[in-house]
């Protein structure tokens, strides 16, 4: 993947950075449940929702 500037990056390092940012953006900081990522074999990166 090519950024704006013509720079080879990484589409993976920019999905995890954007799923974990996303994560710690738009949970609820008054809650008291901690956010978390699994990360396994079988699947994509995951976020945990501690409400289901």
């Amino acid at each position: 993947m090519l950024d704006g500037g013509g720079q080879r990056k990484s589409a993976r390092d920019v999905i995890v950075r954007e799923l974990v940012c996303n994560c710690l953006i738009h949970r609820e900081f008054v809650s008291p449940h901690i956010a978390r990522i699994t990360i396994d074999g079988e699947g994509p990166v995951t976020p945990e929702d501690p409400c289901e």
